[in-house]
Order: structure tokens, then C-alpha cells, then sequence
């Protein structure tokens, strides 16, 4: 399951936590987004249930965008103990995805 958080819940997560969040950067209007969400919550949540999985709306959330540096939608980042260990944006890779996440868990 994917959980939506604010900036200031986000800034929580990210320092607070010791495991792996993966964070999926969405735009309003963004039908690349949602169906990146989907994917994520319907394959990758149960693949690798380990991760902790959250989104942020950057237009809502002007802070992480800018604390993140996020240009394109979605952009789709992996945090380990708060430093940032992966980065996909615009078409995502899944490729690229599945093979970080097999490195890390296997």
C-alpha cells in the first residue's frame, strides 16, 4: 500500500527512519503518475514488501520538490537512512527498478 504524506510528514519519514522508502514524486493532472502508483502498489508493494512506499504531490508540496530537486513527473526515488540511493524520472525504467531492488534483498 502506498501512503500520501505532506512535506512536513515526509521530512519526518525520511529522518526518522533506518529501512528503505521508496517515494514517488506525482503532479496533479499527471496520467503518467497514476499509472506509475498503480504499478508500484499492485507490483512492486508485494514483490518487495520491506519497503516502506509513499507519494507527494509537488504541487501541493512545494518543499520536497525543491529540496529534491524534481523537475519531471514522476520522478521515483529510493532513500536509504534518509540519503537518496536511486532516481528515475519522466518514463520510468522498470528495469532499472528491478534490478536495484533485487541487488538490495538479495
Amino acid at each position: 500500500m502506498i501512503k500520501k504524506l505532506n512535506d512536513q510528514e515526509m521530512i519526518e519519514v525520511l529522518n526518522n527512519n533506518e529501512n528503505f522508502i521508496m517515494v514517488l514524486a506525482m503532479g496533479h493532472d499527471c496520467g503518467l503518475c497514476h499509472a506509475a502508483e498503480f504499478k508500484i502498489a499492485h507490483v512492486y508493494a508485494k514483490k518487495f514488501p520491506n519497503i516502506s512506499i509513499y507519494n507527494i504531490d509537488i504541487t501541493e508540496n512545494p518543499l520536497f520538490r525543491g529540496n529534491h530537486i524534481v523537475f519531471r513527473t514522476p520522478t521515483l526515488l529510493i532513500f536509504e537512512r534518509s540519503k537518496e540511493i536511486f532516481r528515475e524520472s519522466g518514463f520510468i525504467k522498470w528495469e532499472n527498478l528491478d534490478s536495484f531492488l533485487k541487488k538490495i534483498y538479495d
